[in-house]
């Protein structure tokens, strides 16, 4: 199976929409790091989930009829939780909504570990804690966090004291993007770190975004990339396009100063 280049062209999908999820639940979580994506709206059950496909795919299907195309919707999911897994048996229903996966540069690399806010959301969780009200006691909290690599993440949290592998929480691994993969989903990129990319310059992410467009390549996972955080600038973003990532995703609201119109904005489903 070869990468097929049509699907770098935008005119193959209906992008009125793109929808963003990170996890996806049956009942209401009520521990774990779960709990707390939940709570700050990262978590969309599955039943919401197949209700709002309906919608998508009522759109799309009107617009194909309209216009005499063949495009499909994409439905995009950050992350790399195990539990979008979910998500399988009801997207065979909607064959005009196409599947994506954004994993970081770790999580290509076969790096199961929870992301380091997953972790800080599970102990959170268990102590009853705020994770935007911890800076006056512990020095850090998540947004703060989000402003620096994936490592130093990492680092403060043991420093702090907190599990950076708690075992409630499973992360994607190879098998399962192997299956995910098999059922017709695409495989993206999510970031050489996850974390706010404009902490680095574009001259120090080039090299890397290098390695990882060949990687994907080599695994036939598609050339696009969902910002972490949904944030880039023009300065990034232009780098990210002259190494090959074409198609390139943000968050409403989450642009930066000084950006270009080569990403296109996802909306988070609540």
């Amino acid at each position: 199976m070869f990468f097929d280049t049509r699907l770098e062209q935008d005119s193959c999908w209906w992008l009125d929409e793109v929808p963003c999820l990170h996890r996806l639940h049956e009942a209401i979580p009520i521990e774990g790091a779960h709990k707390i994506q939940y709570e700050i709206g990262m978590s969309l059950s599955i039943q919401k989930m197949e209700e709002k496909l309906s919608v998508l795919s009522v759109r799309v299907h009107k617009s194909n009829a309209d216009f005499n195309l063949q495009q499909k919707a994409l439905l995009t999911f950050d992350d790399g939780h195990k539990d979008v897994l979910l998500a399988v048996p009801i997207l065979k229903n909607f064959p005009d909504i196409q599947p994506v996966l954004f994993l970081t540069r770790n999580q290509l690399n076969n790096d199961v570990r929870p992301l380091p806010l997953t972790s800080l959301y599970t102990w959170c969780s268990k102590y009853n804690l705020n994770p935007n009200e911890l800076e006056s006691k512990y020095g850090f909290n998540r947004t703060s966090l989000k402003l620096l690599p994936e490592n130093a993440q990492r680092e403060i949290l043991v420093k702090a004291g907190i599990d950076i592998n708690p075992a409630c929480e499973e992360m994607l691994n190879a098998s399962e993007i192997r299956h995910l993969v098999l059922n017709g989903w695409l495989i993206g990129y999510h970031g050489s770190s996850h974390c706010d990319l404009r902490i680095f310059s574009s001259k120090s992410l080039e090299p890397k975004f290098a390695e990882d467009l060949a990687l994907l390549r080599r695994m036939n996972y598609v050339p696009w990339i969902a910002w972490p955080e949904g944030r880039w600038n023009n300065s990034i973003s232009t780098m990210a396009c002259e190494q090959g990532f074409y198609f390139q995703f943000g968050l409403e609201k989450e642009t930066g100063v000084g950006s270009k119109s080569y990403c296109i904005n996802r909306k988070i489903w609540k």
